[in-house]
């Protein structure tokens, strides 16, 4: 019985004793799970705080965004229009470009390129001619292998090229790109001396000229000073032409040596970013079609826009004028095409708004820039009269284009105490000048240093830095639109060309009566740019020219456009202290007959092929354009 009871109460010990353990156990459960929870609960709170740091500082930033964005639209209205600007030139201009130098490409590669993958695309529409890319390539190694094979040119040669627009043109463009000549682009409207110091200058030792009669004969009266200088001429060859011009050589497409085999690339080795070509991302580079005519004409315009389902036409100077000068025919015509876009230079703000509405062009691409300049504008949004936009992003990222005071009558910079030149606020019109810097060259002219010296401006802000002068008058609006307003200096601009004054001037000094000459711009209202006048002394004695030789002279020397209007016989010539002639007044007055009182005034007379008297009958005729300027 004590056995049962020990044993009893042993069992009773242990299952007290389990228990216990039980129940310590279950304690350090309950710990354990009171741990959890505390954890649990002490993430929840550390996650809620973060969440609301989060939130606080996601606040914080938005609200800072927001006070930005009204500072910004407070400051800088423009800021998102220009930025929006400034990347979409730089995707579609920039961007292609340092593309295509990445991979060591020029513009005529990529021609190439297209003529291997779209060969049967019309490239060029000319009359009832169709021109594919092949076609185009093909024609194009038929010249550039004939002129190649035959020693005609070599690589680095320079070959002047005087021809109409015509299939022939894009030709022998193309071809010269594949030898890496440079091509100089003979103004077809010079003639005699003023041709022949063209191709002086431009240092040509070949000439290929086009079949067209003027040409040939324009030529032929040259002849003999290019052969005495050692100058070839060429002549394109026409299916219609049996027989060669004396004088003349053939590029004769029918020779072995014109095979249509792809010229290597290797005759171009050695061409560099820097070398002068032709055209620069021009619609052989975009994949286009392009449609020529030989000549404007204003008439035919949007016969043939329609005729060859032009998208986007190019204009310079006053064509839009004359478009808008011809009678207004059926709607269907002028508006029923499919042009988009009209994009050029020198469309002015009074005719602007009229072409776009009239002709229903739904945008219009202003552009300034010149071959020899190093900056350019151009107006991608359609503000009207702008030529483009020069928005503080460009002059963070660049800072080169300035508006500067300048001595309109010689176009140099008026500078500053401190010998800087005097920077012109928003709104003011003044000279526009650029910086030049080593990714901002100015290539410079053709031969020599003097030209290019002539060009550039010295310290304009500080100390050693140097500008190219544009030599126009600019303006930049409170909104950074950039405005061209005029030209200014030795040159001036009349039917969409340049007109060199000094060259007009030698000219009418050959003149057996003239002893000096001035030759300058004057404004015709309703007309773009300015027309030439010349005001001349006569040599001592000398009687009153005679007006039908002078006007036989100007015509047999100088091109259309260059021929002076207007003529001021004076007695003598004004000068500064440093005798230089007083210009700016003679602008100013122009062929106002009471202003010229003094002196006397002629117009040129097609119909009489003479200068007449000019008087105010005859000047308030010009200027309401009762009669013609052409």
């Amino acid at each position: 019985m004590l056995v049962n009871a020990v044993k009893a109460k042993s069992e009773i010990e242990l299952r007290l004793f389990g228990t216990a353990e039980s129940t310590l156990i279950c304690d350090w459960q309950q710990q354990e799970i009171y741990c959890k929870r505390f954890r649990l609960s002490l993430i929840l709170q550390t996650t809620q705080v973060s969440m609301v740091l989060l939130l606080l500082i996601i606040g914080a930033v938005l609200a800072g965004l927001l006070t930005l964005f009204i500072y910004i639209r407070l400051t800088y209205p423009a800021f998102f229009h220009d930025l929006s600007e400034f990347l979409l030139i730089a995707r579609k201009v920039m961007g292609p470009s340092e593309k295509l130098m990445r991979k060591g490409l020029f513009q005529v590669d990529v021609f190439e390129s297209y003529a291997k993958s779209q060969p049967d695309k019309p490239f060029v529409l000319y009359q009832d001619e169709r021109h594919t890319y092949a076609d185009v390539d093909r024609a194009a190694n038929k010249v550039a292998n004939y002129l190649r094979k035959s020693k005609a040119v070599q690589f680095g040669d320079i070959m002047g090229i005087f021809m109409h627009n015509e299939p022939a043109y894009i030709f022998t463009v193309i071809a010269l790109l594949k030898l890496g000549v440079t091509g100089a682009n003979l103004n077809i409207g010079l003639r005699a001396d003023a041709l022949i110091n063209c191709i002086r200058v431009g240092k040509m030792k070949t000439i290929i000229c086009g079949r067209d009669p003027d040409l040939v004969e324009a030529m032929l009266a040259i002849m003999e000073t290019l052969k005495a200088q050692g100058i070839q001429v060429f002549i394109t060859q026409s299916p219609e032409a049996e027989t060669v011009p004396e004088g003349f050589l053939p590029v004769d497409l029918t020779s072995p040596l014109a095979s249509t085999e792809a010229v290597p690339r290797d005759v171009r080795k050695g061409s560099s970013y820097s070398d002068a070509a032709f055209f620069f991302y021009t619609s052989g580079t975009t994949g286009c079609t392009m449609a020529l005519r030989t000549k404007f004409s204003a008439s035919h315009f949007w016969h043939d826009v329609r005729r060859y389902n032009v998208t986007v036409v190019q204009y310079i100077g006053e064509i839009c004028r004359y478009l808008l000068a011809q009678p207004k025919t059926d709607s269907e015509l002028e508006r029923g095409h499919s042009v988009w876009l009209a994009f050029g230079n020198g469309l002015s703000l009074d005719i602007w708004t009229e072409f776009k509405d009239r002709f229903n062009i739904s945008r219009i691409g202003e552009f300034f820039a010149a071959s020899e300049g190093n900056r350019g504008f151009m107006n991608t949004d359609g503000t009207v009269g702008a030529v483009g936009a020069h928005s503080p992003i460009t002059k963070w990222l660049a800072d080169d284009v300035e508006i500067i005071e300048c001595d309109w009558d010689t176009a140099q910079p008026i500078r500053g105490p401190d010998g800087k030149c005097i920077l012109l606020p928003k709104g003011k019109t003044g000279l526009m000048v650029s910086k030049i810097t080593k990714s901002n060259v100015f290539e410079g002219y053709v031969g020599g240093t003097e030209a290019d010296e002539k060009k550039i401006i010295h310290n304009v802000k500080v100390t050693g830095d140097k500008y190219f002068n544009s030599g126009d008058l600019m303006m930049i609006d409170s909104r950074n639109y950039v405005f061209f307003k005029d030209r200014l200096g030795d040159t001036f601009r009349w039917k969409g060309e340049n007109v060199a004054s000094s060259e007009v001037a030698a000219v009418l000094t050959d003149l057996p009566t003239i002893a000096e000459a001035i030759v300058y711009g004057v404004k015709i209202p309703g007309y773009d740019g300015r027309t030439g006048m010349a005001a001349i002394v006569l040599l001592d004695g000398a009687q009153a020219p005679d007006w039908k030789e002078v006007y036989a002279h100007v015509t047999n020397h100088l091109p259309p456009y260059a021929r002076p209007k207007f003529f001021r016989v004076k007695g003598q010539m004004q000068t500064t202290m440093t005798y230089k002639y007083r210009k700016l007044d003679l602008v100013r007055e122009a062929f106002d007959p009471k202003a010229c009182a003094t002196d006397r005034l002629f117009f040129m007379d097609d119909s009489l092929q003479t200068y007449v008297p000019l008087g105010k009958e005859l000047c308030d005729q010009i200027v309401n354009k009762e009669i013609r300027i052409n």
